[in-house]
C-alpha cells in the first residue's frame, strides 16, 4: 500500500554518485515532498462531489485513498454517514452533492405529505396506534406497538426494536425529509419483518421497514383519560392502551395501510374518536375532548435522488456490505456442522433445527384429522384426482421415503401431525398432482412445527445477480433435480415430527406414516 499521494520522480545521482532517496508529489496540489491525500489542503476544500471525481480519475482506492481499487482494500471501516464502503469525506449527502459548476447549490424538488398534526386547541388527537406481533431472529413473535399512517410513503422501524428482534439489515441509499424540510435522521439500511395480530397465527404479512433511530416522541404526547365511549364499548381495540404515553416500534406507511383495513367503522359524537375495524383489532382516531395543549405531527416521506441512483448503478467502485448472520442464523449452521451425517449411498441424514429441545408442541392429531376428512370430501368428488393421489402417496412408500407407523407406537407423545393437502399443475410434464405438507398448523401450544424450527440464513444467491450472470454464456440450459428435497433423510430422532395421516379408500381405517 503507498504512502503517498504521488508518483516518485526521476532519481538524480550525487556527485559523490550516492543515490538520493526518492520524493514525491501530491497529484492534487503538486506540492513536493508530497503528502498523504488526507493532509492535503486542496483536497480537503473540495465537495464530496470533487473529491469523488478526483479519487476516480486517479483511480485511487474509495475506501483509503492509496493505489488499489476498492475491491482489494483490507481496510474494514465505512462511511459515517451511510454505512457505505467508502470513505466520508466521499459521501454525497442529498442536500449538497448537487452543486452547480459556478458553486451555486441546486436543491432537488420535494413533494412534503402531511400525515397528522396535533395543534395547541383545547382538544386532543388521538393517532391510530396497535399492539401488533413481529417476529424475531429466532422465529419467535414479540408484541411491539405500532403506528398506523395512511400518509407515510414507506414504513419504518425504530433501531432500538431492529436490534431487540436481532434481524438482519440492508444497506439503503433512501433520503427522508419531514415538514417543511425538517431534518430527519439518516435512514440506517432496511430489514423485512414479519407481523401478525397478537395471540392470533393469522394473517400474516411481510413488511419491508427502513430503519430510523426514532420514529416519533411519546404518542399520545400526554396521557389522556380513558373514556368509556359507548359506540366502542363492545370491541376489541387493537392498542388497549391507546390512552398511555408510550414510544413507537414501527410505523405502518401507505404502502401497507390499505391491506390492514378490513372496512368496519364506528363514529361517535362530538369530539369522540372514529373506530376503524383492522387485522390488528379496532383502531382509534380523531379528536377528543382533552386539556392537553401539546403539539406532535406524525409524518415521514421519502424521497430518492435519481442522481444518486443513477450515480450508484454505475459505480464499478461501489461494494456491497456483506450481510453478517444473525445469532439465530449461526445457531441454525452449528446444529447442521455438529448433527448432519451422510450414509454409504451417499445421502445426507439431517437433524431438525429446533430452537428448544423439545419443542413446543402440543396436541395436533385433531387438526390433521379435520383436515383429512377435508381432503378426502376433495378426492371423492374426482375419481381421477383420488387416484393420482393414491399413487403419489405409494410412490413415498416404495421410495423408502415415508412409512407406516406400528400400531404399538401410535399415538405416543412427543408427536407433531402434519396435514397435507394436493396442489394440481396441469401444466407440468411430470407429476401433475403434487403431495404438500402444512407444517404452519399449529397446536394447541398455539405453536407450529415451522414456529420451533430456525429458518437458517439466506443461502440462495439474489435473482438480479443471477440473471446478469446469465449473459456471461452463449448457451445457458436449466435442468430439475428430480425429488430433490426427498434425496435428504432425517435423523429417525426426529421421525416422529413429521407424522400425517392418510388412508387410501374410505373402507379402510385411518393410519399414521412418518416422512423419513
Amino acid at each position: 500500500m503507498a504512502l503517498y499521494s504521488g508518483a516518485p520522480s526521476k532519481e538524480v545521482s550525487s556527485p559523490s554518485n550516492r543515490p538520493q532517496k526518492k520524493t514525491f508529489k501530491c497529484q492534487v496540489c503538486e506540492a513536493e515532498p508530497g503528502h498523504l491525500l488526507i493532509h492535503c489542503t486542496r483536497f480537503k476544500k473540495m465537495t464530496p462531489k470533487q473529491r469523488h471525481q478526483t479519487i476516480k480519475d486517479l483511480k485511487r482506492c474509495f475506501m483509503c485513498f492509496s493505489e488499489h481499487l476498492a475491491p482489494q482494500c483490507k481496510s474494514d471501516r465505512v462511511c459515517v454517514e451511510c454505512s457505505g464502503r467508502h470513505h466520508t469525506w466521499l459521501h454525497l449527502s442529498t442536500r449538497n452533492d448537487s452543486a452547480s459548476e459556478d458553486g451555486h447549490t441546486i436543491e432537488p424538488e420535494v413533494r412534503v405529505h402531511v400525515s397528522a398534526d396535533i395543534r395547541n386547541y383545547r382538544t386532543s388527537v388521538l393517532l391510530s396506534t396497535a399492539s401488533v406481533s413481529v417476529q424475531d431472529s429466532d422465529g419467535q413473535f414479540r408484541s411491539v406497538r405500532a403506528l398506523l399512517d395512511s400518509a407515510s410513503q414507506s414504513s419504518f422501524i425504530t433501531e432500538h426494536c431492529f436490534k431487540s428482534l436481532g434481524l438482519s439489515r440492508r444497506k439503503s441509499n433512501v433520503t427522508i425529509q419531514a415538514l417543511a424540510g425538517t431534518p430527519v435522521p439518516t435512514v440506517r439500511g432496511f430489514t423485512q419483518v414479519l407481523v401478525r395480530p397478537n395471540e392470533q397465527t393469522s394473517p400474516t404479512l411481510t413488511v419491508e421497514v427502513l430503519i430510523l433511530p426514532r420514529i416519533t416522541g411519546l404518542t399520545p404526547s400526554a396521557r389522556i383519560w380513558k373514556n368509556d365511549w359507548p359506540h366502542i364499548a363492545d370491541i376489541t381495540l387493537a392498542d388497549p392502551a391507546y390512552h398511555k404515553s408510550l414510544p413507537i416500534d414501527i410505523l405502518f406507511g401507505a404502502d401497507v395501510f390499505p391491506y390492514l383495513l378490513c372496512g368496519d367503522k364506528r363514529e361517535g359524537g362530538l369530539n369522540e374518536p372514529v373506530a376503524l375495524s383492522t387485522i390488528f383489532g379496532w383502531i382509534l382516531m380523531g379528536r377528543i375532548a382533552g386539556t392537553e395543549e401539546r403539539t406532535t405531527t406524525a409524518l415521514y416521506t421519502t424521497l430518492e435522488s435519481i442522481d444518486q441512483s443513477v450515480q450508484r448503478f454505475w459505480e464499478l467502485e461501489e461494494v456491497p456490505t456483506a450481510e453478517r448472520n444473525t445469532p439465530a442464523d449461526m445457531k441454525c449452521e452449528e446444529i447442521y456442522t455438529s448433527t448432519t451425517s451422510r450414509q454409504d449411498d451417499g445421502r445426507y441424514i439431517v437433524h431438525l433445527p429446533f430452537v428448544t429441545n423439545p419443542p413446543k408442541l402440543g396436541e395436533s392429531r385433531a387438526t390433521a384429522l379435520k383436515r383429512l376428512h377435508r381432503l378426502e370430501t376433495r378426492l371423492e368428488k374426482s375419481e381421477d384426482l383420488r387416484t393420482q393421489y393414491n399413487a403419489a402417496m405409494q410412490d413415498y412408500l416404495d421410495s423408502g421415503n415415508m412409512t407406516k407407523v406400528p400400531q404399538a407406537q401410535c399415538g405416543v407423545e412427543p408427536v407433531y401431525y402434519t396435514p397435507h393437502h394436493a396442489v394440481i399443475k396441469l401444466e407440468s410434464t411430470t407429476t401433475k398432482v403434487r403431495v404438500v405438507y402444512d407444517a404452519s398448523a399449529v397446536t394447541t401450544s398455539g405453536m407450529s412445527l415451522n414456529d420451533n424450527l430456525y429458518p437458517g440464513p439466506k443461502l440462495q444467491q439474489d435473482l438480479p445477480g443471477i440473471v446478469l450472470r446469465f449473459r456471461l454464456h452463449t448457451i445457458v440450459f436449466t435442468a430439475d433435480v428430480k425429488q430433490m428435497f426427498r434425496q435428504i433423510k432425517v435423523t429417525p430422532e426426529h421421525h416422529q415430527y413429521q407424522r400425517l395421516l392418510y388412508r387410501f379408500s374410505l373402507a379402510e381405517p385411518v393410519s399414521e406414516f412418518e416422512i423419513l
